[in-house]
């Protein structure tokens, strides 16, 4: 069965990354040029009823610096705590006027804010491609603190990443697998 792509406008990515041509996506931490990126992985949700294929984007605009809350004006985010889902997470940010995730929102192909887990899946499979140093999860701590993945030795923590602190952000897409078992 052929994976699908996620809702988003046509005009933000290419129509060529919309449409996968090959139902086996190729092994993790390979290119998937049909999805414009590298191949991660698969996650699944929380309550492992749904699944997707988890695509790090190619390109300098999908990895910068920023603060998790970098604006006076964006009000501080209750509930985006899920450790599995960082799609929902930066959905919840960017409901609470979360600059980065309005930021990451208005990027190509319906981008988003790992997750703690997501974020330890990149680890776990393309670890070259990033900065040695940590990147900031979608997944909060606590209403001042949110997680952090580090690329160098492979550990998550939220001690001193308070929201306001500068650090690097990567975005990755998902491909939604079909459950055919439903």
């Amino acid at each position: 069965m052929q994976p699908t792509s996620p809702t988003s406008p046509a005009s933000s990515w290419p129509s060529s990354a919309h449409a996968c041509t090959a139902a086996i996506p190729p092994l993790p931490g390979k290119r998937w040029p049909e999805q414009g990126g590298f191949y991660v992985g698969v996650m699944r949700s929380a309550d492992g009823l749904a699944g997707w294929h988890l695509v790090r984007p190619e390109g300098a605009e999908f990895t910068f610096r920023s603060c998790w809350r970098y604006s006076p004006w964006s009000k501080p985010v209750k509930k985006a705590y899920c450790r599995y889902d960082g799609y929902a997470n930066t959905l919840t940010m960017a409901a609470a006027r979360n600059s980065l995730a309005k930021k990451i929102r208005n990027l190509p192909g319906d981008c988003y804010l790992p997750s703690r887990a997501e974020s330890a899946l990149l680890y776990a499979v393309i670890p070259e491609q990033f900065r040695e140093n940590w990147h900031w999860t979608s997944t909060q701590h606590s209403c001042e603190e949110a997680w952090g993945q580090n690329f160098t030795q492979g550990y998550q923590s939220s001690t001193h990443l308070t929201q306001d602190a500068e650090g690097w952000c990567l975005v990755v897409r998902r491909v939604p697998i079909e459950n055919s078992a439903a």
